[in-house]
């Protein structure tokens, strides 16, 4: 092979390795999966993983403390976001999103249970979880575990998490980027589809009507 295609191969290589995730505080890209009608306003990616290939057996706690995992709330489709409490981005704007969302679909919001799973890994706060959650939708559960029980979570979802750097001395807690995306788990507890963040709640609505 001449040299210079060997220069350029190489090249496009380490752009694809390269390419960024859709996360809370880098580029932000939608990622729609196969079976998402939205047409993606900034981009998707040209192989994002089969929905199916997503998700498991899992146990986590509410703030209760009781148990949750794959298999409850019957009956229900889960919405599941990857965020924590002290994030100032993609956190409060997916579940303010959300909770419009929730709220355009009417009694049909009954048949969806949205999750939020803190990823801090820190210690375990439950009431400082449910404590950040209650400013959106009732609806949403709340769940932490320890750190064996989120690191196993991000595993199964392919989740991003990164420290970043805080943007200032005012800034207080850790400042994570991570994936941004939400995943819909129908009853059985089998990861259906994704979507951005970054929908309007118009479009969310229509992407969580296709299941219900």
């Amino acid at each position: 092979m001449p040299y210079a295609s060997l220069v350029a191969l190489v090249a496009l290589s380490l752009l694809g390795a390269l390419a960024p995730q859709a996360s809370a505080h880098g580029p932000r890209h939608q990622v729609l999966s196969e079976e998402t009608t939205v047409t993606p306003r900034r981009g998707a990616y040209a192989n994002p993983p089969a929905p199916e290939t997503l998700g498991g057996a899992f146990e986590l706690q509410a703030v209760d403390g009781s148990k949750v995992t794959e298999k409850s709330y019957p009956g229900q489709w889960k919405l599941v976001f990857f965020g924590y409490p002290s994030c100032r981005e993609a956190c409060p704007t997916a579940l303010d999103r959300l909770t419009l969302a929730l709220e355009k679909l009417g009694p049909q919001a009954e048949k969806v249970r949205p999750m939020f799973v803190d990823i801090s890994m820190e210690r375990p706060d439950p009431k400082g979880v449910e404590t950040f959650v209650r400013n959106f939708h009732p609806s949403i559960v709340s769940l932490t575990g320890s750190r064996a029980q989120v690191f196993h979570m991000v595993r199964l979802f392919q989740i991003r998490r990164e420290y970043g750097r805080r943007n200032g001395p005012t800034e207080t807690g850790p400042r994570i980027d991570h994936t941004t995306l939400f995943y819909l788990l129908d009853p059985d507890g089998r990861t259906r589809s994704y979507f951005h963040h970054g929908l309007t709640p118009d479009e969310m609505t229509e992407s969580l009507r296709k299941f219900l």
